[in-house]
């Protein structure tokens, strides 16, 4: 499977319903996310509650880079001592379940600290990478689980959003390397 290359602009697809069962009086008022096209990538964040056992807020965030199909997904939290503290070099994978009832898991994943900690996964190029995307047509919301942590669930605001903010950028991308 490959990212879809036509779909609604963002702006339609957030007033416009997505799927046949979805309606536009459904949608939150207010749509929270960051967003950026930097450096080849099509990143798009969004708010989270607590990291576990803290009270430090986290952020899911999106990143795909067009150019070879890489999916990450990471969890961001500033000054989270889980992240700061674990190896750098321990691998594990990063659980996705949509409330699709699909699931997926990286291939790895990891602790980094930097400006953000972050908890990630990484999905390499090609049918992982494509297939984890994919399951983002249809989903509203996230549950993360990694390292023996539950991370709990994630708001995705509008079904089908992230999908289709990463995709059309995706198309941009790729449309402006040509």
């Amino acid at each position: 499977m490959t990212i879809r290359k036509y779909i609604l602009p963002l702006g339609l697809a957030l007033l416009s319903p997505i799927s046949s069962h979805h309606s536009f009086a459904e949608a939150p008022t207010n749509i929270n996310v960051k967003t950026s096209k930097a450096k080849g990538l099509c990143v798009i964040t969004l708010p989270g509650g607590n990291a576990p056992e803290t009270d430090k807020s986290m952020s899911l965030e999106f990143t795909y880079r067009p150019s070879d199909g890489i999916f990450r997904v990471s969890v961001l939290v500033n000054g989270w001592p889980r992240a700061q503290e674990e190896d750098p070099n321990k691998d594990f994978p990063l659980t996705l379940t949509f409330d699709t009832e699909q699931t997926t898991a990286s291939g790895s994943g990891g602790y980094s600290s930097g400006f953000n900690d972050k908890l990630w996964g990484i999905w390499p190029a090609g049918d992982s990478a494509n297939e984890a995307v994919s399951m983002l047509i249809d989903a509203k919301s996230v549950h993360l689980k990694a390292d023996g942590m539950d991370l709990g669930k994630f708001d995705l605001q509008v079904k089908g959003m992230v999908y289709n903010w990463i995709n059309n950028c995706a198309i941009e991308k790729r449309e402006n390397d040509k």
